[in-house]
């Protein structure tokens, strides 16, 4: 269509091209401005349902007034081919950007994100759709949410045209809710999720579900919890891994139930940020000398008390110091000389006959914090598996009853209690025996402490 007029609206380009809709930058001749027209495509004109769905996400667009959201000015029809236009954004889709985007940068526009995304829901309005190739970072760096071709209007007291058969689903692999990937009814917690992968992505820069296909990754947002964040990234810091993972919820009533919260609890965690690192910049500094030191004759009398008395609190420091210096290092050559030298150790663990070791997948033994006992995952020659325990000062080993399947185990910090997963929970058991405990539901455990 490019070349063509439609309207008093000259198209210039194709922009861009997805599953609901065509997009054209055009310029307005009437007000002499540039225009994003997004038309049906072709192939999808003769449905009424996707022209009643195109039609939904104008009125869903054009009632939110919010520089984070793209403008809507007016939705037409052409030759039988509605079309919707809107502000043009000058910019690139995050998908685009995302290389070139710092950790500063990711927080403001995922606060951008979220303040435009609670406009959408205060307006009763789901976009069911967030994902980084809707979201357009203009050049002055501001963020707006595009594409609201999959919103649902749940208005109260209006009658709400049921657009996606119930079962179904809608939305884009891998930033998909739970609830949407089974077909179920979805609210704006559902783009809470979203959010929060897109939120896991641009901070990490992997999603938090890598499925090798479509239904595994079905499979893996419905039913495994996503690694945090900081083990993708050891420098972020747990509160901002906290606020996405609540974000992550597979139960929906379990997630932060308000974007709006989550955006200023970015904004908190921004300003602490700022903060933090103002403290360290001011403690790096040079401290400045008092105000009150004066100069007289060109020297300085700073150490004069108020009675004219000089006092010399530099020179009482510097004594004390040499003087602990002094017996620190006598008492270090008194030490030192008799410290008996650390001994070496070297030994081979075999794995007592009748025995087998279960390591076929890794992480199946463990050394207690005090180095005294090792626990491993093994089984017997009647094939029953579980945890032993050998104490390194002897050959003996000891079944720990009630183990059964354990894999990855691990110690508590003083040595006397082990933790495995087994059955899809998380258990406890005592070092030297005794009940198990079973603290969670863990059903993809790979090690803990």
């Amino acid at each position: 269509m490019t070349g063509q007029t439609i309207s008093h609206y000259r198209i210039l380009e194709q922009l861009g091209q997805g599953g609901m809709g065509v997009v054209y930058k055009a310029e307005d001749t009437k007000l002499d401005r540039l225009v994003a027209l997004k038309f049906l495509p072709p192939h999808l004109a003769a449905s009424d349902q996707d022209k009643a769905r195109f039609i939904q996400e104008a009125k869903a667009a054009s009632a939110i007034n919010h520089p984070n959201i793209c403008t809507i000015y007016a939705v037409d029809e052409h030759e039988g081919t509605l079309f919707i236009v809107m502000e043009f954004v000058d910019g690139e889709t995050l998908r685009e950007k995302r290389g070139s985007i710092n950790f500063k940068q990711a927080i403001d526009i995922g606060i951008q994100i979220g303040e435009g995304l609670a406009a959408a829901h205060e307006k009763g309005i789901v976009h069911r759709d967030i994902k980084p190739e809707n979201i357009m970072i203009r050049k002055d760096g501001i963020a707006q949410i595009m594409d609201f071709g999959l919103a649902k209007l749940r208005a109260s007291g209006s009658r709400i045209t049921r657009l996606t058969k119930e079962g179904s689903t809608i939305g884009t692999a891998g930033y998909m809710s739970p609830e949407q990937v089974q077909g179920h009814e979805s609210d704006h917690r559902s783009d809470i999720f979203s959010f929060g992968v897109l939120l896991y992505e641009l901070l990490t820069g992997q999603l938090p579900f890598k499925g090798v296909h479509e239904t595994a990754l079905a499979y893996e947002i419905v039913n495994v919890d996503p690694a945090p964040m900081s083990v993708v990234k050891p420098d972020i810091d747990p509160s901002l891994d906290a606020i996405v993972l609540q974000c992550l919820e597979k139960d929906p009533r379990e997630r932060n139930q308000s974007v709006a919260q989550i955006a200023l609890d970015l904004k908190r965690y921004r300003r602490e940020s700022s903060r933090q690192k103002m403290s360290r910049i001011t403690a790096a500094r040079p401290v400045l000398r008092s105000s009150s030191a004066r100069l007289s004759g060109g020297y300085e009398t700073e150490g004069l008390d108020s009675g004219g008395k000089r006092s010399f609190p530099w020179l009482i420091t510097a004594a004390i110091a040499l003087t602990a210096a002094l017996a620190g290092f006598g008492l270090s050559k008194y030490f030192i000389s008799r410290e008996t030298p650390q001994a070496v150790i070297k030994a081979s663990i075999e794995i007592p006959r009748g025995i087998s070791y279960a390591g076929q997948v890794g992480g199946h033994s463990a050394l207690s914090p005090d180095g005294s006992t090792i626990v491993f995952a093994g089984e017997d020659s009647l094939s029953q598996n579980g945890l032993w325990v050998r104490h390194l000062n002897s050959t003996d080993v000891k079944a720990l009853p009630g183990t059964g399947n354990a894999t990855y185990p691990f110690w508590s910090s003083n040595s006397k209690s082990i933790g495995f997963f087994a059955d899809g929970k998380v258990k406890i058991v005592e070092a030297a025996g005794g009940p198990v405990l079973t603290l969670a539901n863990a059903p993809f455990g790979r090690g803990a402490a």
